[in-house]
């Protein structure tokens, strides 16, 4: 891939046809928007089209004579304002009285901050001019920047990247993308653009660019200004941020730093991430170490008393060269761990551990699981190995014994080694407990030469230990033998607090108990302690509400999530993220969960067996499908692929992908792939005891064509289905509706789906009832059903499916139809822009397979040029949705 910046700067057209529609009434405009988020493009954009219109374009200092203004009835004339502050207040006085005189129009921007003139505030509050608001770029916008600018697609965790340095100010993504080109830090990786971010000393661009955000500052000011760069964010009430009072006070009027409140505590950061960037290389190397250790000394006063105060602390210390305080080192190596700087949670543990002295199981928990994040995982095994050999106590143990088997799963992809030595686990304690192993092993046998036999069916002792119940369970997930938890799985009172446990019965058709389990009862022992396992319950909780209850009831599940979350670590908030989004996706809210998992997506999370990287990205790429983004969907479909490869896929999570792969097959209009895909699923998902996943892909196969396979699979197939619960007995309704072709039963089902919060679902079986009434020349239910289907729709921004229950219409609808599944990616990929030599790399073909496919779709199609494309298959650019 060549590297050029692009010149066009894409369009914010949202706002455009906003301004123009107002300009269009007779109505002035003032854009308003903080320092470079694109206001004087946005309005130089306007301005262009007002003059190809027709206008006449004027700006406030020729207003000397506004007689000469008047160009007849038939001539607008528009005052542009690029920016009020900069403007001649007697001129600006002019332009406010021709306006209210209805002899000009007035085009202009300003900062929130910025004063306005009284006449100006007087035609606002009258309604003359109306404010638009000019916001940043939110990730999925700025994803599309940078499309444009760099001529080709970048992968989600570079977007992110860009987007957490800019926070999508136009003026520093550019700057930060020109950066990125002129040092030759983007890199093509599997057909995406990729950069690691700024790793080294900003260029001189960069640093006049983060002068121009903080301004001219005083010399209190700077000082606060480079405790907080070094800092990150800082409680107002240390000493050391209290003493600057003033400047503090100053720099938040001019919005160089802004306040966060977390219940009773009050912080401050850069308002600028590239200033927090920036500003640590501009310091003098004695001024920094000066800073830094006088930020260490009042971290540690303060005792940490909020989330990564003692990370902090320890980070400065030793960024000064001085080792960090002892009784600090293990809980900042753990707060390291938690936020996934796995390379400085190593560093801390190791400095932890006193010549000659064995690490305590904690800190050995902590060392294996940093060395398993850094890929490193044969030494993780090797070190969680030695671990549990000196581990005393059953926590301890259940604790090395669960990291453990999450490595030789997933990292080193054994998931059948894993089940092994859990198998082992139990049969040694179940030896130590007096019962007889149910293989015939000797008690204490070695775990990694264990056979893997089942010792859920040993004799009369329990056969699973409480403690290790979850894992257990976690490694029968691994190897989708969820049966063998079913001997302790319908037990009254299990443990609380057990998410694989609970996931398990989930999977099984039981939901009501996968529920009680997660919710009911005190939480499990050590979890308070361990904010991974109180995380993990609560996601798989909000998952398994959300797929059997509905949205509402999943919604209360994001509030105690979110205060989980409040502790910063990249893994709680891809976890929040992840949630909203799945949230906000149920229920027809597909653009903003698509910003939400694009956050959710570009978090690297090792060894996060809940939700793996792999089931995020196809997530995100089953929401941008449903949007019509099918080119961009294809493309994280492949990124999907390979984090699969990096890290083992378990059968569920395999599954959850290949379901999110017949979506984008749905939406490119290749129902049979999809049907394939969605069938194939639900067999293996059935025969493995997922029956909820297996009725998932039975109703997404009866929806993309094929009701009456999916009806006799979910009555007759492998284990059975079930449908108990609001949200599967809907789906089974659905699914058996759609096969019997009953209008009636379809609108039943429609309410259903509405009455639970899935309105996507809700819209289409109301689509599908009125087709329905339609063949049974039922006219008054077709009206019924039909707007019902449209008042649905009316909630949602979900695109319809390409061949939807509605009949397509149009040679490019009807040519569409008969693409093959390979032509239909090729396209997808040639209408995003994509050279054919891209769309080799990405598909792994020749490029003259690829010019073969596009000259046969290009018959199809009846179409000559790669630039009718997306208009033929009806896509939507993606600078031309808000992005709400």
């Amino acid at each position: 891939m060549a590297l050029e910046m692009g010149a066009d700067w894409p369009v914010r057209e949202v706002e455009l046809r906003e301004i123009e529609r107002f300009l269009a009434l007779g109505v002035s405009v003032l854009a308003v928007g903080g320092p470079g988020v694109g206001k004087s493009t946005l309005l130089g954009a306007a301005l262009d089209r007002a003059a190809r219109a027709g206008a006449h374009i004027v700006r406030p200092d020729a207003l000397t004579d506004p007689r000469r203004l008047v160009r007849g009835p038939r001539r607008r004339v528009v005052v542009a304002a690029d920016d009020l502050a900069a403007a001649d207040p007697g001129a600006l006085a002019t332009a406010c009285r021709l306006v209210s005189e209805g002899q000009a129009l007035l085009l202009a921007s300003a900062s929130p901050a910025d004063p306005l003139p009284e006449a100006l505030r007087r035609l606002l509050i009258g309604g003359l001019v109306r404010r638009v608001t000019v916001e940043p770029f939110g990730r999925s916008e700025t994803a599309a920047v940078l499309r444009a600018l760099l001529g080709g697609p970048v992968d989600t965790a570079t977007a992110e990247r860009f987007w957490q340095l800019s926070r999508g100010n136009a003026l520093v993504l550019r700057e930060l993308a020109d950066h990125a080109v002129a040092a030759g830090a983007l890199t093509p990786v599997r057909g995406n653009w990729h950069w690691p971010g700024l790793t080294g000393a900003p260029d001189s661009r960069l640093t006049d660019l983060a002068g121009l955000l903080l301004g001219e500052l005083d010399p209190a000011e700077r000082e606060l200004v480079g405790l907080l760069a070094l800092a990150g964010s800082l409680d107002a009430g240390l000493p050391l941020v209290a003493d600057a009072r003033d400047a503090a006070e100053a720099l938040d009027r001019r919005g160089v730093i802004v306040t966060e409140r977390r219940g009773f505590q009050l912080s401050l950061r850069l308002a600028h991430p590239l200033c927090e960037a920036v500003v640590p290389w501009l310091l003098p190397e004695l001024t920094a170490r000066r800073m830094r250790a006088q930020l260490a000394d009042a971290l540690e006063a303060a005792g940490g008393r909020r989330p990564g105060e003692l990370l902090r602390a320890a980070t400065l210390r030793l960024a000064t060269g001085t080792a960090p305080r002892r009784d600090h080192l293990e809980p900042a190596a753990a707060e390291a761990l938690a936020h996934h700087d796995f390379a400085l949670a190593e560093r801390l543990c190791r400095a932890a551990l006193t010549e000659g002295r064995a690490p305590t199981p904690s800190l050995a928990l902590l060392l294996g699981r940093a060395l398993a994040g850094q890929g490193r995982h044969a030494e993780a095994e090797d070190h969680f190995r030695d671990a549990a050999g000196a581990a005393a106590g059953p926590e301890a143990r259940t604790a090395l014994l669960g990291a453990r088997a999450v490595n030789l799963a997933l990292g080193l992809h054994r998931p059948a080694d894993a089940a092994a030595l859990v198998d082992a686990a139990v049969r040694d304690t179940a030896a130590r407990r007096g019962a007889h192993p149910a293989d015939g092993h000797a008690a204490g046998a070695d775990p990694d030469s264990a056979t893997g036999a089942d010792p859920v069916r040993g004799g009369g002792a329990d056969p699973v230990p409480a403690g290790y119940r979850d894992v257990h369970a976690l490694t029968r997930l691994f190897t989708d033998r969820l049966h063998e938890t079913a001997a302790y799985a319908s037990e009254p009172a299990p443990p609380a607090g057990l998410p694989a446990l609970a996931l398990a019965r989930h999977e099984q058709g039981d939901s009501d108990g996968a529920l009680a389990l997660l919710g009911g009862g005190p939480a499990p022992s050590g979890e308070d302690r361990d904010p991974a396992a109180h995380l993990d319950r609560l996601a798989v909780l909000g998952w398994i509400t959300l797929q059997s209850r509905g949205e509402a009831e999943a919604l209360a599940v994001l509030d105690a999530l979110r205060e989980a979350a409040r502790n910063g670590s990249p893994r709680h908030e891809a976890h929040l993220s992840l949630l909203k989004a799945r949230v906000h996706r149920s229920a027809g809210r597909t653009a903003k969960a698509v910003e939400l998992l694009r956050h959710a997506a570009a978090r690297e999370a090792p060894g996060d067996w809940v939700a793996p990287r792999a089931s995020r990205l196809a997530e995100l790429a089953g929401a941008l499908a449903e949007l019509g983004e099918t080119a961009e969907a294809l493309c994280l479909l492949d990124d999907a692929k390979a984090a699969r490869e990096a890290e083992y896929a378990y059968p569920l999570v395999a599954d959850a992908v290949a379901l999110e792969r017949a979506v984008v097959a749905v939406r490119l209009g290749d129902r049979p792939a999809a049907v394939r895909r969605a069938l194939g699923v639900a067999e293996r998902a059935a025969a493995g005891g997922r029956r909820a996943q297996a009725l998932t892909a039975l109703h997404l196969a009866a929806r993309a064509g094929d009701p009456a396979r999916a009806a006799a699979l979910l009555d007759g197939g492998p284990g059975g289905v079930p449908v108990r619960g609001p949200v599967p007995e809907a789906r089974a309704r659905h699914v058996r509706a759609l096969a019997d072709d009953d209008g009636d039963a379809l609108d039943e089902v429609s309410t259903r789906f509405a009455a639970l919060g899935l309105l996507p679902l809700a819209a289409e079986a109301a689509t599908q009832a009125a087709l329905a009434h339609q063949r049974a020349r039922d006219r008054r239910k077709v009206r019924a059903s039909r707007a019902a289907g449209a008042r649905l729709g009316a909630h949602c921004d979900t695109r319809p499916a390409s061949g939807a229950a509605a009949p397509e219409r149009g040679r490019g609808r009807r040519a569409a139809a008969h693409l093959t599944s390979r032509e239909r990616e090729v396209v997808a990929l040639a209408a995003a822009h994509l050279t054919n030599q891209e769309i080799a790399d990405r598909l792994v073909l020749s490029v003259r397979t690829v010019e073969n496919h596009l000259y046969r779709a290009y018959g199809k199609l009846g179409v000559t040029a790669r630039s009718e494309l997306a208009r033929r298959l009806g896509a939507v650019p993606l600078h031309d949705r808000r992005i709400a």
